[in-house]
């Protein structure tokens, strides 16, 4: 299977795990939020992650990927009873997603499917894209707050 495929067939088949990793205030040991990183579970070629992203990223899959990760995220969430009790969860979005107007609109539909996951939800913006205009990211980086 060509790779654009193969990658592609993992996002569309859900074979993709999320892990979660604490991040930790320093000042007092005390725990923050976590981080979702993804963990491939059909990929088998010894590469790490990143290679994976770096590859979606170069051939336009990421805002599909990005998106399938946040809706990993929120149905993670949204699996415990009490969700309010929880820890914030910080989900890496690329700059090209956040450009992508078929992404922004998904990523509002599944605000308004789940809006008592939206609050332990974060976003970083990943630096894996040279970017020359900021402010069409900042726009939707505000627009995401709202």
């Amino acid at each position: 299977m060509a790779p654009f495929t193969a990658f592609r067939s993992t996002i569309l088949s859900g074979n993709l795990a999320v892990a979660l990793q604490p991040i930790v205030d320093l000042s007092d040991n005390t725990l923050d939020h976590y981080e979702a990183l993804a963990r491939f579970e059909v990929f088998t070629d010894g590469d790490a992650p990143a290679e994976h992203l770096r590859f979606a990223e170069d051939v336009g899959l990421i805002p599909e990927f990005d998106y399938a990760m946040a809706c990993q995220v929120v149905e993670l969430l949204d699996s415990f009873d009490n969700p309010d009790g929880l820890p914030p969860i910080s989900v890496n979005l690329s700059a090209r997603s956040l450009l992508n107007e078929l992404f922004m609109k998904s990523l509002t539909a599944l605000f308004d499917r789940y809006p008592h996951i939206v609050p332990l939800l974060g976003f970083e913006v990943t630096d894996s894209c040279d970017l020359v205009d900021l402010v069409p990211v900042n726009h939707a980086l505000q627009t995401m707050s709202e």
